[in-house]
């Protein structure tokens, strides 16, 4: 099969699954860099804990919003805002 022939959809998966593996990541790297965290940001570990748990509830919040979401708007675009706002945002977070 030439290149001008491929089936149409099958460059969206194989794009967005490398991506979406490296922003699964990203709220993860707290736990990876716990000490780290504490040292820089000077933070105790209630704070740590209190930091965690507003994350875990805005995603719970935001997952009620990304369905609605993902009903009506189309693929490309809600994944090209979704990857674009992540990556700023963690780009943000390492700023001091």
């Amino acid at each position: 099969m030439g290149w001008a022939k491929r089936p149409r959809g099958i460059s969206l998966p194989s794009c967005s699954s490398p991506q979406a593996a490296i922003i699964y990541g990203l709220p993860y790297f707290r736990y990876d860099y716990y000490d780290a965290y504490l040292e820089v940001y000077h933070l105790t570990n209630t704070q740590m804990g209190v930091f965690g748990s507003i994350f875990g509830v805005f995603g719970m919040i935001s997952y009620l919003f990304g369905g609605y979401l993902a009903d009506r708007v189309s693929i490309r675009l809600l994944l090209t805002v979704s990857l674009v706002g992540t990556g700023l945002g963690g780009f943000l977070h390492l700023l001091p």
